[in-house]
């Protein structure tokens, strides 16, 4: 896929993010590859926008390209991981994937 990142895929990412240990979030570890090819993306772009949504989250650190709906999910689920959870949850099931494995 390509072209800008979709709600479904950015809250796929987030949560990644936070449950996931730093380690997993590069192109180059299995976990990160394994959530890429099922977002129909590149494991460099998936880490690329771990970085941005690190960045929100985190208020400076990591890349400051993050699109507003990076901004507007970190808000919106700053300090509700549980909402994040069941909401990545939903969509796995939607779409058959399985549960998120950090591989570790």
């Amino acid at each position: 896929m390509t072209g800008p990142w979709s709600e479904e895929e950015l809250i796929i990412a987030m949560e990644f993010y936070r449950v996931c240990p730093r380690n997993t979030h590069t192109d180059s570890h299995k976990t990160c590859k394994q959530i890429a090819k099922m977002l129909a993306r590149s494991p460099g772009a998936l880490e690329k926008t771990i970085q941005n949504i690190h960045y929100a989250a985190t208020g400076g650190t990591g890349l400051g390209h993050g699109s507003k709906l990076i901004w507007s999910l970190i808000d919106q689920y700053k300090d509700d991981l549980s909402g994040v959870r069941k909401r990545a949850a939903a969509i796995r099931k939607k779409y058959g994937w399985p549960p998120l494995d950090c591989g570790n």
